[in-house]
């Protein structure tokens, strides 16, 4: 008989650096946006996510760029915002008119969300409850043909904006920061910042232009971080700041910082950071691919090492993470860009790939079906297996039959997969089933296999 050994999930995917099971997958991934099958799905680019694992970004449709928001597999898009013209008479109509235009840019714990929406110009939006409004106390922009005159960056948990605008119609204004409160505006009045990010107590970091460098403020206060700092990209409630620095990854936190490394190469950047300081970003490889990493405890480790060898996907950008350790991202499933949500398995259970055959080879050339058995246990009952999803290396099962496989006197589940439509090939060392409790826990078991001919 041929077991797996179960992994404890101590703390999301903390896991990780546990030296349990190497080849057992630590998390799943699900595609934010249309059904993984659609023949022609639209562009889709992902946020941010909150605690909830709600997600927002921007899709494109034949009406326009719309933000949305995304939730267990539904997706609702904003529309737009109708334009507020106080003078009219103040702005050149071109022809054609416009596309109008939405983009999700943030969202809190208590579901609003921020971002821009355009025809006539751009004007910041807060969406809650279904409902976009304007933001008080921001002017909208009537600037046609003028990019990234009006932006927002972030909302935190108290419900503080903060982005930039553009108060002018000349092209050499500068670009203020504004941090926005229940219609209360303040500027963050230095030249040149453009904020990326504000934790739950105000503070905001982001990337000073054009002369280069990442700062912090609170309070009123600005502190430099320094010119070898390229960017800050976020900053969680600990005060600590991530970003990139000299081509590499990092993490600062008063005046002292962490180099994150990289995966191969001499690049790293760092995306976000949650409350448990874990870093999500992207890195190159030594082969020069860019891939999605998390960083925690002084060790980063490529996001794809984590994910069943057999899904089919390559995760190449990590975007944003949650306090759960949910991560969304951008990669390629079967070569197609698609965006992501990587979320950790429930559970770990025992399958036995051609039981009775403990070589476990697997000839893929053959039109012939893959036995595999779930075993049952304590941990793994399998009358509560919702079979309808199952799948093994993407293929779902032909048919499955309950029988005694490893002579323990509990009956187990053997499925049948047709080999041709296994995601394996000729570099696989490991199958993954997958699937989920009647109860909606997700389930993973893995076995090794060897491919014949290799």
């Amino acid at each position: 008989m041929k077991t797996l050994k179960r992994i404890t999930i101590l703390f999301s995917i903390a896991i990780v650096w546990s030296t349990a099971v190497a080849s057992a997958p630590i998390m799943r991934v699900i595609e934010v946006g249309p059904d993984i099958t659609t023949a022609e799905s639209p562009s889709i680019a992902v946020s941010a996510i909150n605690n909830a694992s709600q997600v927002v970004g921007t899709i494109s449709t034949p009406y326009g760029p719309r933000g949305f928001i995304w939730h267990n597999g539904e997706m609702t898009t904003m529309g737009y915002l109708s334009p507020v013209l106080t003078d009219p008479f103040s702005i050149v109509i071109p022809y054609p008119l416009p596309i109008p235009y939405s983009r999700a840019h943030n969202i809190n714990d208590s579901g609003q969300v921020v971002g821009v929406s355009g025809w006539l110009g751009d004007e910041v939006f807060l969406w809650e409850n279904g409902q976009m409004s304007h933001l008080s106390g921001i002017e909208p922009v009537h600037v046609i043909g003028l990019d990234d005159r009006l932006g927002v960056a972030a909302i935190n948990n108290v419900g503080q904006v903060v982005g930039r605008y553009y108060r002018d119609v000349y092209p050499n204004e500068d670009i203020p920061c504004f941090l926005w409160q229940n219609g209360v505006v303040v500027e963050l009045d230095r030249p040149g910042v453009w904020p990326s990010a504000i934790n739950d107590s105000g503070v905001v970091v982001g990337t000073i232009s054009p002369s280069g460098g990442a700062f912090l403020w609170e309070d009123g206060v600005f502190t430099d971080m320094g010119p070898s700092f390229w960017t800050a990209s976020d900053v969680n409630n600990l005060r600590q700041v991530v970003g990139m620095a000299q081509d590499e990854a990092y993490i600062w936190e008063g005046g002292s910082i962490i180099r994150l490394g990289h995966l191969g190469s001499y690049t790293s950047w760092a995306g976000a950071i949650n409350d448990n300081s874990q870093v999500v970003g992207t890195s190159f490889t030594s082969s020069w691919e860019s891939h999605a990493f998390i960083w925690q405890d002084g060790v980063m480790t490529d996001l794809n090492s984590l994910i069943p060898a057999d899904c089919g996907w390559v995760l190449a950008y990590a975007k944003d993470i949650n306090e759960s350790g949910d991560i969304i991202g951008h990669g390629f499933y079967k070569g197609e860009s698609r965006p992501f949500l990587c979320k950790t398995f429930d559970s770990y259970i025992s399958i036995d790939v051609k039981p009775g055959d403990s070589s476990n080879t697997i000839n893929l050339k053959s039109n012939g079906m893959l036995p595999v058995a779930v075993l049952a246990s304590s941990d793994c009952p399998i009358d509560s297996i919702d079979v309808g999803t199952i799948s093994l290396a993407g293929a779902k099962p032909a048919r499955q039959t309950r029988q005694d496989v490893d002579g323990d006197g509990d009956e187990d589940l053997l499925f049948h997969f047709r080999i041709p439509e296994l995601n394996l090939n000729a570099t696989s060392v490991e199958a993954n089933l997958i699937g989920r409790f009647s109860d909606g826990r997700w389930l993973v078991g893995s076995d090794k296999v060897k491919i014949a001919g290799r």
